[in-house]
């Protein structure tokens, strides 16, 4: 015997689902990353609620029969489980289809603001925006939190009450320490302070300046001497002897988004050497010991579990205890689908080998945290890597 490829309910699905799902996620950062006219808006949103209801009919089309035996469960999850069976989760609300947006600055509960498009109707984020795309962006409004959607309220009151469970079971056992965003801003900008663009200047020293447009186009501006910007015209009436006037410089600003975008790129570099650090650091605590973590979930205790070796022997058994894409020894029970942990359907597992199992992961990490390989993708995949050495 050996696993089922033929006729395999993973085959069609998982193509299907990748397809809507990244029809869906293109559209997302779409409508949230960028600025989209509101006639095109509106198409989108249509688009991508719809693709979204086509990912959730895949998903509701394909549900294999969990398994009944060898079943395992984590404390957490079956917590979980209690709460949903008590308090059904609700859809999660579509994107608005409203038309009338308008900027607002929101402020989140560590204190960081962000500006963002609110619908001025139901309140939803329309998108987020950079604060150096907006002028003036400290005296925008700020975004009102009691202007919501009914199922937009249901549905975040709904994932509060799952968090009060999380909390509550885990307790201070499993939560890694946050990493110190605080600390980390601090000490970057003690050493490298972050120069003020010219959206946030408050322009301390201004100078009225002659600005020659082209041969036929001038006028008399102030200009910023800090950020180079040009803050507002003047009439010629008002002053006199305006071609003894120092010319407008519009080297400033320039030079000034330069020091801005080289600063931000330092940073960025800094942020992810910082965060990896922090990762490693992590790592090397927990199994060190120094950093005590329970992980109360399935996935977290499951594969120590009598119940996971009973289901691993038996499938490695079915496979003939060779590996499914090139035939050699298996050593271990890949999982292709997560849906049915602790309660898998057999088909839900296929027996690889270490070198098998590593190339499947590395090729579907590249892909994107929610790709999937078919079983015939994963014997085409090993047979090329094959082919190659």
């Amino acid at each position: 015997m050996s696993y089922p490829f033929d006729e395999n309910p993973f085959e069609k699905y998982f193509i299907d689902l990748r397809h809507w799902r990244g029809i869906e996620l293109e559209l997302y950062r779409i409508l949230v990353r960028t600025t989209v006219s509101d006639p095109n808006r509106r198409e989108l949103v249509e688009k991508f609620n719809n693709a979204k209801k086509k990912s959730k009919r895949v998903i509701d089309s394909n549900q294999l029969t969990p398994r009944e035996i060898d079943v395992y469960q984590g404390e957490l999850d079956l917590a979980l489980e209690r709460f949903k069976a008590e308090f059904p989760q609700p859809e999660k609300p579509d994107l608005c289809l409203h038309e009338n947006h308008s900027l607002k600055l929101k402020t989140h509960a560590d204190n960081t603001t962000h500006i963002v498009s609110q619908c001025s109707s139901c309140g939803c984020i329309v998108k987020d925006h950079r604060k150096d795309s907006i002028i003036n962006w400290e005296n925008l409004p700020s975004f009102k939190e009691d202007l919501k959607r009914d199922e937009d309220i249901e549905y975040q009151r709904w994932w509060n009450l799952r968090n009060q469970i999380i909390d509550r079971i885990t307790g201070e056992d499993g939560k890694i320490p946050n990493f110190d965003w605080d600390g980390f801003n601090a000490e970057y900008e003690s050493k490298k302070p972050k120069p003020i663009s010219p959206s946030e200047c408050k322009h301390p020293e201004t100078l009225i300046t002659y600005r020659q447009y082209d041969e036929k186009s001038n006028c008399i501006v102030i200009q910023c001497l800090e950020c180079g910007k040009h803050i507002k015209s003047i009439s010629k009436k008002k002053v006199e002897n305006i071609y003894q006037l120092p010319d407008f410089d519009p080297t400033i600003e320039e030079r000034r988004w330069k020091a801005c975008d080289i600063w931000y790129k330092g940073y960025s570099q800094a942020l992810d050497k910082a965060k990896k650090s922090y990762k490693e650091k992590i790592y090397q605590e927990i199994v060190s010991g120094e950093l005590k973590i329970v992980d109360k979930t399935t996935f977290g205790s499951y594969y120590e579990s009598s119940e996971w070796q009973k289901t691993r022997s038996r499938i490695l058994v079915r496979d003939g205890r060779k590996c499914q894409a090139c035939n050699e020894k298996a050593e271990c029970v890949h999982h292709l689908i997560y849906d049915r942990i602790g309660k898998e359907n057999d088909l839900d597992l296929i027996s690889l080998c270490n070198s098998c199992h590593n190339e499947v992961h590395t090729y579907q990490n590249s892909m994107g945290p929610s790709y999937r390989l078919t079983p015939n993708e994963i014997k085409s995949l090993v047979f090329k890597r094959i082919q190659r050495t």
